[in-house]
């Protein structure tokens, strides 16, 4: 299996994006504390709403799980 260089160079530029995005990103940052928190700046709905997709992910890696397990 070979890849393709359009696909390689794809998968390079969105590292690099990633990368770029994340280290714009991390210099509002000065400690641990800011990066799991968000430096306490959060608005109560944006964690709410987390909460509730961490939560519906979780429930359908699950369920796809026992469903898949009692399919036989």
């Amino acid at each position: 299996m070979r890849i393709h260089p359009l696909d390689l160079a794809i998968v390079i530029a969105y590292l690099l994006g990633v990368t770029a995005l994340g280290m714009r990103f991390r210099r509002g940052q000065q400690s641990a504390t800011d990066y799991f928190l968000g430096g306490r700046t959060a608005p109560w709905w944006a964690l709410a709403f987390s909460i509730v997709a961490t939560e519906t992910s979780t429930l359908t890696i699950i369920s796809l799980f026992f469903n898949s397990s009692s399919a036989t």
